[in-house]
Parts: C-alpha cells; sequence; structure tokens
C-alpha cells in the first residue's frame, strides 16, 4: 500500500483526518478512513508499507471490520506526492 505525503479531511460518521493511499501507483488516490497499528505517519513523506490486514470479530457499526497493521516500510521518500485530491476543507 502507498500512502500519500498528506492527509485530507474525509467524512463519514463526522469530518477526519484520513490517509490518502492506492495499491498500485498508476492508480488515483483514494480516502482510508482506518488507522494503521505501529506506523508513525510524518507529513512530507510518501510511504510504500507492508500490511496485514485482520477481520475484525464484532466491529461496531461505525469502523472498519478490518484492523491493519504495519508489517515493513518498504519506502519512505520526501516530497510532495503527485495528483493528490483536492482538500474539500
Amino acid at each position: 500500500m502507498f500512502i500519500a505525503s498528506e492527509k485530507r479531511t474525509g467524512y463519514g460518521v463526522g469530518p477526519q483526518s484520513c490517509f490518502l493511499i492506492k495499491y498500485k501507483p498508476e492508480e488515483k488516490w483514494q480516502y482510508f478512513y482506518s488507522e494503521i497499528q505501529g506506523f508513525q505517519y510524518e507529513p512530507g513523506y510518501e510511504y510504500q508499507l507492508l500490511l496485514q490486514r485482520t477481520e475484525r470479530k464484532n466491529p461496531p457499526q461505525d469502523a472498519s471490520k478490518y484492523v491493519y497493521t504495519l508489517k515493513k516500510i518498504i519506502s519512505k521518500t520526501a516530497g510532495p506526492s503527485k495528483a493528490l485530491p483536492e482538500n474539500k476543507n
């Protein structure tokens, strides 16, 4: 998974700060409403991560049915990510 160098405000139950992610370099960025356990995000860096996705038993209604856990940071590159969606603030 790729994580953009900036976060954006997403709107689920209410506004929240979201990662922008994509699974392949050629894809468009999409909002990611979950947290990633063990990952310390620093703005200004684009990341490529290896994650473990585990299905959560009985998730709360407003939460993802998956828990994401960092396995490895494959790359961390300084600089702005390209083709980010506009911030809707």
